[in-house]
């Protein structure tokens, strides 16, 4: 009996992919947003949170990501939450109660996305002297 090759099976939590790219730069004042890009049929994941920290001496904050544009969306705000750093990561839950959490690292333990808010105005007038 032929088998179906592995590409025309569904994807499991095992393969699963949570995609996420950060901005190299975050411009403090400015509002910009966290995204997570799920590859899993939309009906199998019950929800995505983001954990969140802002500046280093909080606790993560645990926030529900809202489902927009084939994407799990955060808009960070830093003028409604001041901070001078980020620190966050991501944990979906599908129907079935399994987890699975991004970013990870070569060893797949959890490494938190960390990124400093720069002042625009330093940051622009950087640019232009190494241009």
């Amino acid at each position: 009996m032929a088998q179906a090759p592995s590409d025309s099976l569904p994807p499991s939590p095992l393969h699963a992919r949570l995609l996420h790219h950060p901005k190299e730069v975050l411009l403090d004042g400015y509002p910009y947003d966290i995204d997570l890009i799920v590859n899993l049929p939309r009906d199998s994941v019950d929800f995505a949170t983001l954990f969140l920290r802002v500046n280093e001496d909080s606790g993560f904050r645990e926030i529900p990501m809202k489902f927009e544009r084939n994407r799990f969306r955060y808009r960070f705000n830093p003028r409604e939450l001041p901070a001078d750093s980020l620190e966050y990561y991501f944990v979906v839950t599908l129907i079935d109660g399994s987890m699975l959490a991004a970013p990870l690292d070569e060893n797949r333990q959890l490494q938190p996305v960390r990124r400093e808010l720069i002042d625009p105005q330093i940051y622009y007038r950087t640019r232009r002297i190494f241009k």
